[in-house]
């Protein structure tokens, strides 16, 4: 066992230096400065989905969509198809944009983006649940009130309007 102690004893004086001892070879290197942070999602710097206070006329909107689909539909039909995806694709945009704007705490910019999304798809009651979180942040129950019990007659069974209507009418309480 005596020659075992001394082996072992003998191996943690021949161990290198540590790292932050001059003589290490890695106190040597130079550690480079820290990446500047990437460039954040602005959702109101995204081309055309702003909100309606800011987003571009009308006309050149429609220039755009007609585009994409001059070059993807052959037939009248096929047209009116695209018009159709093309409005699903940009509601689903914006939704995407208000997701961002609520978890970077904008309720006022996610408000208009859901709006927005609104106008596009009245049928959709997840847009008046989130629209009506924004107006609970923003502390005006009367519009998250209305927009829950939207949300409540589009889907009768999803919790979440009832939710939203009883934080709102909590907000009126208080």
């Amino acid at each position: 066992t005596r020659d075992l102690n001394r082996r072992h004893s003998s191996s943690l004086l021949r161990r290198p230096p540590f790292p932050s001892s001059p003589s290490h070879p890695a106190s040597e290197r130079k550690i480079a400065a820290p990446a500047p942070p990437s460039p954040t999602l602005d959702p109101t710097t995204l081309g055309r989905f702003r909100p309606k206070t800011q987003k571009p006329s009308s006309s050149v909107r429609r220039s755009e969509a007609g585009r994409r689909r001059r070059s993807t539909a052959g037939s009248i039909g096929g047209k009116a198809r695209m018009g159709e995806q093309d409005d699903k694709n940009t509601k689903a945009e914006l939704k995407l944009c208000g997701d961002v704007a609520v978890k970077r705490k904008n309720y006022r910019g996610a408000s208009a983006f859901y709006s927005e999304a609104i106008e596009l798809d009245p049928s959709d009651a997840t847009l008046y649940a989130n629209r009506s979180l924004c107006y609970l942040q923003m502390t005006e129950a009367g519009k998250a009130l209305r927009d829950a019990n939207t949300c409540i007659k589009l889907r009768p069974e999803w919790l979440k309007g009832y939710y939203r209507k009883g934080a709102a009418l909590m907000s009126f309480k208080v």
